[in-house]
């Protein structure tokens, strides 16, 4: 954290910019207020939104299905991280099936602010997702959601088999 602090300006400049940031795992919590470890430790983060993690010993871990607010299609990942809460008032763009969310009480995890998303699926999620993969490739390239771009390329049409065939052992 203290090394990422010397570049909290430059970082959330360019959020606010509006340039596409994919935060996996746990390292979405570096953008909320706090960590509160389960002895009651509070660690303080960069403060960019109004959350706070609360930690548990609990460990949620397992294969999941997500379902993203702003993509049609089914997301497939793994999740391993401790179990606990996040409260405050932030977008929560996914819903997460089995499994737990951002707290046990509710399926809805993650962070979105303009192109910044944050999840606590893991594993190789934009090779994994071909419609994540192309969410962030039409921000990239500034596109509008052409799907001739995907279309066109072959390695999307592998991945396309890859990602149906999880999806369907899940």
């Amino acid at each position: 954290m203290l090394d990422l602090t010397q570049y909290r300006e430059a970082l959330l400049g360019r959020i606010e910019a509006g340039v596409p940031v994919l935060a996996t795992g746990n390292s979405h919590e570096l953008f909320g207020q706090a960590v509160i470890d389960p002895a009651g430790n509070r660690h303080q983060m960069l403060g960019y939104l109004k959350f706070e993690t609360i930690r548990q010993s609990t460990r949620v871990s397992g294969d999941c299905l997500f379902k993203a607010s702003f993509i049609e299609d089914k997301m497939i990942g793994f999740i391993n991280r401790a179990g606990g809460s996040q409260q405050g008032d932030i977008e929560r763009p996914f819903i997460v099936t089995p499994g737990t969310g951002a707290g046990f009480t509710t399926c809805a995890e993650g962070i979105r602010y303009k192109n910044l998303l944050g999840t606590y699926l893991t594993g190789p999620l934009l090779v994994r997702n071909p419609p994540l993969l192309k969410y962030f490739a039409d921000i990239i390239a500034e596109k509008n959601q052409n799907d001739e771009f995907i279309k066109s390329d072959p390695f999307f049409e592998y991945q396309e088999k890859a990602y149906k065939t999880a999806l369907s052992e899940l």
